[in-house]
């Protein structure tokens, strides 16, 4: 019985940890605050010559070449997109590659991290009070060690999220094993269930969403990568209509600030 002392604290602090998002709560219309994400994550296609592109969503590597959608208005809610297709051997994969874990990382943390963390909990919580419902010690060992098993290969595959709890409870998962092993009569202990897999690199810092200029500047730089003629060409109008209207506002302002300042002179006299 002593194993199931370590089971029974165990389950209790897995309801409460899981219980601000259990499925019980939202059943009953109890949900979490959600925050707004944007609709697809930027990523950034760095190349060797030190500059960089904005990417909206993933980019594709198809052959030698790399193809994605850039975004030509500085909205990111619902930009415009223009198709980018350059040589591969541009960019700086090594960074680029990088870039795109952490906006990965980023968005599962701000999106579903929470969702699956409950999900998995659940689970091991289940797990364990089928132990407390089975006699057969050898039965008992087993869906521990299997529970156990999940919780070591959870944070790796999903960005180290909750790491320090999980590996709390592996730690209690590994007494109630130890003293399930000796109730069952088994003489070898599975170093396997004690290693922990080496934790994914570090999340890096993001790049803020391209700004006006920024916009400007990449699709230049995109223009003068790109192999077609047309291509050029159909990048160098879009920049030319974007100056022109933003020419036209600064125009607008000028005009409006003209026209106040009389106004302003005769209240003043």
């Amino acid at each position: 019985m002593k194993a199931f002392r370590p089971v029974g604290v165990l389950v209790f602090c897995l309801s409460i940890g899981g219980s601000a998002n259990s499925p019980v709560l939202r059943a009953a219309g109890v949900e979490e605050a959600v925050k707004p994400v944007q609709e697809a994550p930027l990523f950034r296609v760095f190349l060797k010559d030190g500059t960089t592109l904005v990417s909206f969503g993933e980019l594709a590597r198809v052959g030698d070449r790399v193809v994605f959608s850039m975004p030509t208005s500085a909205s990111m809610d619902n930009p415009n997109l223009h198709l980018v297709d350059i040589a591969s051997d541009r960019v700086d994969w090594v960074r680029t590659t990088t870039y795109a874990e952490s906006a990965r990382a980023k968005r599962y943390l701000d999106t579903r991290a929470e969702t699956d963390y409950t999900s998995l909990t659940t689970d091991v919580a289940q797990a364990l009070n089928d132990v407390a419902n089975t006699t057969d010690p050898v039965k008992r060992l087993g869906i521990v060690e299997r529970a156990r098993k999940r919780l070591a290969d959870w944070p790796p595959t999903h960005y180290n999220y909750k790491q320090s709890d999980v590996r709390q409870m592996l730690g209690m998962l590994d007494e109630v094993i130890a003293d399930l092993r000796a109730a069952s009569g088994a003489q070898r202990f599975d170093l396997k269930l004690v290693a922990i897999a080496d934790a994914p690199p570090a999340i890096g810092p993001l790049l803020p969403p391209p700004g006006p200029q920024e916009i400007i500047a990449q699709t230049l730089s995109a223009a003068s990568l790109t192999d077609s003629p047309a291509e050029r060409t159909s990048s160098a109008s879009k920049i030319a209509r974007r100056r022109a209207r933003r020419l036209c506002r600064w125009a607008r302002r000028g005009r409006g600030a003209s026209r106040a300042a009389p106004t302003a002179g005769a209240r003043s006299s």
